[in-house]
């Protein structure tokens, strides 16, 4: 009895709606981030120039703080949407759970990872930065910052098609329950979809698959956080 009690409250919409709320404002806060970097840091490399960090600490820190805030809330909301659809778990549940979990989590990594580029510019002594950039034969840390990206870049990637996945399975779920409306299934399975797919081809599925998201994540949330 006790079981169960504690996986209905596992399973709660509510918990699985209000993560979803947060992805949707999360993720329209990462492109108008997006954008206000873009006139701070116009150059290609301008972001991980190490006096340019320093000068603009908050708007270089943004954009991972928000990578780890958008992780966060996927794991949240993988865990109370995958017992929704199915108490107990059945085997596409499950691995809907596991493949969720790993993306928000890859995401959290690429965001703690490329916090490093902010704290090494901005706490490092002279004489740390200066010894580090000498290893590899640069005047400072600007190489060693675009390799840490490349590094966050990676499990971005993993991230993107792990989550898209997820998705697509949850949507499948629901469409054969019918636990929430046909069109918003589909979404989620497109979106899904073309969100993997943003790993090979991310300038052509994009946009769009940012759209499918934040459709179905602001659809979800409302459907979740009304249901008794």
């Amino acid at each position: 009895m006790q079981t169960n009690h504690i996986t209905t409250e596992v399973g709660s919409p509510k918990l699985a709606g209000w993560a979803a709320l947060a992805l949707f404002v999360l993720w329209l806060f990462a492109i108008i981030v997006a954008i206000a970097q873009s006139s701070v840091f116009p150059g290609v490399s301008d972001q991980f120039i190490p006096a340019k960090i320093q000068a603009n600490v908050l708007m270089a820190t943004l954009n991972w703080l928000l990578q780890l805030a958008i992780g966060t809330a996927i794991i949240a909301l993988a865990l109370p949407l995958s017992y929704h659809l199915a108490t107990p778990l059945n085997v596409m549940m499950r691995f809907a759970l596991v493949v969720g979990v790993i993306g928000g989590a890859f995401l959290v990594a690429a965001g703690a990872g490329g916090q490093e580029n902010v704290f090494g510019s901005v706490f490092y002594s002279p004489e740390r930065a200066s010894q580090l950039a000498s290893a590899i034969g640069t005047p400072d840390l600007t190489v060693i910052n675009v390799a840490n990206n490349r590094v966050a870049g990676g499990f971005r990637s993993t991230a993107a098609y792990a989550t898209g996945w997820a998705m697509v399975l949850w949507s499948i779920a629901a469409l054969k329950t019918k636990r929430f409306p046909a069109i918003l299934n589909w979404i989620g399975i497109i979106g899904g979809i073309l969100f993997a797919l943003t790993v090979w081809i991310g300038p052509i599925t994009g946009f769009p698959s940012f759209l499918a998201m934040q459709v179905w994540h602001i659809w979800l949330a409302i459907i979740l956080l009304r249901s008794k």
